[in-house]
């Protein structure tokens, strides 16, 4: 047998067969099979003694034709590998019984689960463990980010820039790897499991060559405070007790902070506690509504300088406590003085990131809303659909030119919006179609409203996208920047290889149809194929359309 396959060579057949021949009539096809130990026993050797001629071709393995395929090639990689490519994409699971069901919507065909599973390897998929992320951490505008923040450091003197970090390490820990001779055990003798050895947590802060003084929780100090961790309420308190007075001996200005995405290090907090420039790539200072920090931080030298001295003389609060409308009043007359002498370094900023959490925010309100079974018979979650409603479209309204961090952000919103509220899909496709940068970026628009929606209202909320589609306000500047023939081949190419041709009606008759540049006779080839759709909306559209072109070729309107 070959080593490689589970046939057998044609020449060990044909030994087997000699030895039938030469010893007969004392041997039988059992006794041959068993001598030989051949797997199927007497019928094995039955079958090639009929099949054999004389000669070693008649024993050679045929080829098989095998079972016929369910799917043809394009029917799996439009159900199967874009799918899940799709998924992937959006970072989000899937498994072959959803796609299963997929199939069956689409095909009618009952398909299981091993069948899919073998087209599925047959074209490079593989079932992977998880790796879990968050959205901001895998997207790509996670990398330029950081590589943007990279550049802003290095521009920044490393004595003027603090890092803070929190970590924790585990005394008498077991390790977690050792080397292991053949046939031995690996077992290490340990004081305590890692599962229960004692965890000590520190935070810690850098500032060039310096290391600031840190604090370090004992599982006692945690028990104490109650925690199983350090929190957002014990790091204020380690800035405000640690940090700012070690802050206040270093002779540079500004200061930067720099910390990572961890949700103990809340922004808002941190900027009550200190004055820093830069909290998780964010302007945070006590100056962030200013254009020209050096300008501020050179104008209040004279009070830090004031504050050390009271400090070095005890005095625990060297401006006292009174304040104007909740803000010391030292800061208020300092705000006016700037104001009449230099108003135009004031400046009020808000990020797309900032209009991207206010969004989720109040879409999370909402979601809160519709859980609490006590707000069933409350007109005031309505209120708020309809005003998330508004606030969206004026946002997808005023949308311009993006770049690619942005389009990341706004990718992520729009699938936000669609998971939390169906019903806003059209808004959703909005944003989505303002964000295209090919047809590909559209097709994957429609394969997500076809996996989030009902086939019914997935064909509702198709024809508002169509109507985006063919929208000559730029509501898609993709197509807008096309040229006529490409904007006809792109509707082709959604007609005959992805069977839509009710996303692109619009954008034919809006855009192609009635240009005098357009091939006529192309056109009415298309209409006429077009009428015959089994998509009743689309025939209807069609029917109704009347064509803006005279016989003689020209058109009716002036518009060329």
């Amino acid at each position: 047998m070959n080593n490689l396959s589970r046939y057998y060579d044609a020449s060990f057949k044909q030994r087997v067969i000699e030895y039938y021949l030469q010893n007969q009539p004392n041997v039988s096809f059992r006794f041959v099979a068993k001598f030989f130990h051949i797997h199927g026993d007497y019928a094995t050797v039955k079958r090639w003694f009929d099949r054999y001629d004389g000669t070693i071709l008649s024993l050679q393995q045929q080829m098989r034709s095998g079972r016929p395929q369910i799917l043809n090639q394009e029917e799996i990689d439009q159900f199967i590998t874009r799918v899940i490519c799709s998924h992937n994409r959006m970072s989000r699971s899937i498994k072959y019984s959803k796609i299963m069901d997929l199939i069956h919507q689409k095909t009618k065909l009952n398909i299981s689960t091993r069948t899919v599973q073998r087209y599925g390897k047959k074209n490079g998929v593989k079932s992977r463990k998880m790796i879990k992320r968050t959205a901001k951490e895998i997207s790509s505008a996670s990398s330029e980010s950081i590589a943007k923040l990279r550049r802003k450091l290095q521009r920044i003197s490393n004595k003027k820039i603090i890092f803070l970090d929190e970590t924790h390490i585990k005394i008498n820990e077991a390790p977690r790897t050792t080397l292991v001779a053949p046939g031995e055990n690996p077992y290490v003798i340990v004081t305590d499991s890692s599962s229960y050895a004692a965890r000590y947590d520190m935070i810690a802060a850098v500032v060039g060559d310096q290391i600031l003084p840190s604090i370090i929780y004992s599982p006692a100090d945690r028990k104490t405070k109650n925690v199983k961790g350090i929190n957002s309420n014990m790091l204020i308190d380690f800035m405000e007790n640690i940090l700012c007075p070690s802050i206040s001996t270093l002779d540079y200005c500004p200061i930067y902070l720099v910390l990572d995405k961890s949700h103990i290090h809340n922004i808002s907090k941190i900027k009550e506690a200190l004055g820093t420039l830069l909290v998780n790539n964010i302007d945070a200072s006590c100056f962030s509504n200013v254009k020209n920090h050096d300008i501020v931080q050179f104008s209040m030298g004279f009070i830090r300088w004031y504050y050390r001295l009271c400090r070095l003389l005890s005095i625990e609060k060297p401006f006292g406590e009174q304040t104007v409308d909740g803000i010391h009043y030292i800061a208020k007359m300092l705000h006016k003085i700037a104001q009449s002498i230099y108003p135009s370094i004031f400046l009020i900023v808000i990020s797309s990131n900032d209009i991207i959490n206010f969004i989720q925010s109040m879409i999370d309100y909402e979601k809160k809303l519709d859980l609490d079974q006590n707000n069933l018979d409350d007109q005031s979650d309505l209120l708020i659909y309809r005003r998330i409603n508004e606030l969206l479209d004026i946002f997808i309204s005023s949308l311009g030119e993006t770049d690619q961090e942005q389009r990341e952000y706004f990718h992520s919103l729009a699938l936000s919006i669609l998971k939390c509220q169906v019903t806003r899909a059209h808004l959703a496709g909005r944003l989505l179609m303002i964000l295209a940068q090919n047809k590909e970026d559209l097709e994957e628009i429609l394969i997500i409203f076809q996996q989030y929606l009902s086939p019914v209202y997935f064909e509702y909320i198709l024809v508002k996208l169509a109507s985006y589609l063919g929208d000559n306000n730029g509501s898609c500047p993709f197509v807008q920047q096309l040229s006529i023939d490409e904007k006809f081949h792109l509707a082709l190419w959604f007609i005959n290889e992805k069977d839509q041709p009710l996303f692109v009606f619009d954008l034919l008759k809006n855009q192609v149809f009635n240009k005098a540049s357009v091939d006529k006779q192309q056109c009415q080839v298309l209409l006429r194929q077009m009428r015959q759709s089994s998509n009743l909306i689309l025939r209807q559209q069609v029917l109704e359309y009347a064509i803006p072109w005279r016989p003689d070729g020209t058109l009716y309107a002036d518009d060329t």
